[in-house]
């Protein structure tokens, strides 16, 4: 979608061309709010040296990490890339991602919008 409006991103488009793109980005961010948020609280809730479950398993359950090293990987084609960023989410207000060996947040790509402008 972002394609159809490179004006809208580069601010040279007309008032409803920026209107329109902005009313399709935060439908985009409502809908993508719930699906992060589950996405982050299952990737959270990993069971370190759990035993790993066959194949034909149902995966109802919390993610398995076998060894030390072990990762969950969440794909979002639409983050942002910045060097630093450890974890590349747009992550909801409910979502706090920590380090579980720290307790300190990890670097995320949160993106904000006052509706006009990306802030």
């Amino acid at each position: 979608y972002l394609g159809l409006h490179h004006d809208a991103i580069t601010g040279t488009c007309p008032k409803s061309v920026a209107d329109d793109f902005t009313s399709w980005a935060r439908k985009g961010e409502a809908l993508a709010r719930d699906v992060t948020a589950r996405s982050a609280a299952r990737a959270l809730r990993c069971d370190v040296g759990a035993e790993r479950g066959t194949e034909t398993e149902s995966d109802d359950g919390a993610a398995r990490l076998r060894e030390p090293g072990d990762a969950v990987a969440v794909h979002n084609p639409t983050g942002w890339v910045l060097p630093y960023a450890e974890v590349r989410l747009l992550v909801g207000r409910r979502v706090k991602v920590v380090d579980a060996r720290t307790g300190r947040a990890v670097p995320t790509q949160e993106r904000r919008t006052d509706g006009v402008r990306f802030l």
